[in-house]
């Protein structure tokens, strides 16, 4: 017996999630506001989305860079930033990625990979998805 397609590798692999993108700017499910839309980024959060978001404009500037790597990295960020303006980050992650932000900011690798460990220890969901593209941002702090 052959399985369904959306069974099959070429159709996502057994057990694999749906696809995550949702066509133009929809809202992904549990989102109340737009992908893209900024405006609702708590004030204490929003360092942090200025930072995140100043780095992927600096790498794009960046010739070196390839460019199918920093669309993903910068995929990541943006849901990150989504999941900021949807009030949906865990209290617990806050102080933490505003440390993160500080440390990327003062150019600081090794306290930022430090304070990414403890991210990725605690977060979950989106915000663990999007923690990847940050470890490319600052994995490029040099750059």
């Amino acid at each position: 017996m052959v399985p369904p397609r959306s069974m099959t590798p070429a159709g996502g692999g057994y057990g694999a999630p749906p696809p995550a993108s949702t066509p133009g700017g929809a809202s992904k499910p549990g989102f109340q506001y737009p992908r893209g839309d900024r405006s609702h980024i708590p004030p204490n959060l929003r360092p942090v989305s200025d930072t995140l978001a100043r780095e992927v404009a600096r790498l794009r500037s960046v010739d070196a860079q390839p460019k199918r790597i920093l669309d993903d990295a910068d995929k990541r960020v943006q849901l990150l930033l989504d999941v900021m303006n949807n009030g949906l980050v865990d209290a617990r992650l806050v102080p933490v990625l505003q440390q993160l932000a500080q440390a990327i900011q003062a150019r600081n690798q090794q306290g930022a990979l430090q304070l990414h460990v403890q991210l990725v220890t605690m977060a979950t969901g989106d915000v663990a998805t999007a923690l990847v593209g940050v470890k490319f941002l600052i994995a490029k702090l040099y750059s």
